[in-house]
């Protein structure tokens, strides 16, 4: 009785996946506001006054929550803010500001 448990839970989760590895979650609670869900997310992502951290990255994919396009992690790294949000942030900080560019060209790249 449990392993069919176990196969109707793995079948009905294989049926939200897409084709990318996002889970779908209408109501954005799994992983945050403005976050979601990839099997093979950045283990380095853009944080707010950190913008070209992910180039560098040298790291393999990890599974777990990622903003969405046209968000970047909060300096404190809890949550996913726009990158709007992120400029007006780190404004007032000139050596953060001067780095700015990937994440002020977020903002043409939002969907």
């Amino acid at each position: 009785f449990t392993m069919k448990v176990c196969f109707v839970v793995l079948l009905i989760e294989a049926l939200v996946l897409n084709m990318d590895g996002v889970v779908s979650k209408d109501d954005g609670t799994a992983c945050g506001l403005n976050a979601i869900f990839m099997f093979c997310g950045s283990a380095c992502p853009t944080v707010c006054g950190e913008p070209r951290r992910h180039e560098t990255c040298d790291k393999p994919c990890v599974p777990g929550c990622v903003c969405k396009p046209g968000y970047v992690l909060s300096e404190d790294r809890v949550k996913c803010i726009s990158a709007m949000q992120c400029l007006l942030t780190i404004a007032p900080h000139p050596k953060k500001f001067q780095n700015f560019w990937p994440i002020a060209a977020m903002l043409g790249n939002k969907e």
